[in-house]
């Protein structure tokens, strides 16, 4: 009960500071959004070239579009977000064609860690899992 009028107070005093008052909804409002949600916002990682060609980058597919988009581009167009790092909460979205991305075996979490490492922490592919080293 204190801990929500201290909580209470101390947004007021946000409320009231410009720039910070807006940084400050916003990220609340994702923030209340994603632990909100019942199930997973990222579904499987995917690969996908960008900017440009033979350059990767790695992203989280989270729906298949829908709409306006999906009914102005006429292609079967995924969302993708690109996080980037080695901050994830922050990143891009990207609406592509299903064919333009390479899903991967690698779980969600192997994939943030990737991300947040810079690329430091690589996780095994499931090859290199199956070879036994003596």
């Amino acid at each position: 009960m204190l801990g929500r009028i201290i909580l209470r107070s101390f947004e007021r005093i946000l409320d009231n500071v410009p720039f910070i008052n807006t940084v400050y909804r916003t990220v609340k409002q994702i923030v209340d959004t994603f632990s909100q949600q019942k199930k997973a916002v990222f579904q499987e990682v995917v690969l996908l070239e960008y900017p440009r060609k033979k350059s990767y980058v790695l992203g989280f597919l989270t729906s298949k579009a829908r709409g306006e988009t999906q009914s102005v581009t006429g292609e079967e167009i995924v969302n993708i977000f690109v996080p980037t790092t080695p901050n994830p909460t922050s990143g891009f979205l990207l609406m592509l064609p299903q064919e333009d991305i390479t899903r991967l075996d690698m779980s969600i979490p192997e994939g943030m860690k990737l991300i947040i490492s810079g690329g430091a922490v690589v996780p095994q592919h499931s090859s290199e899992k199956a070879v036994t080293i003596n």
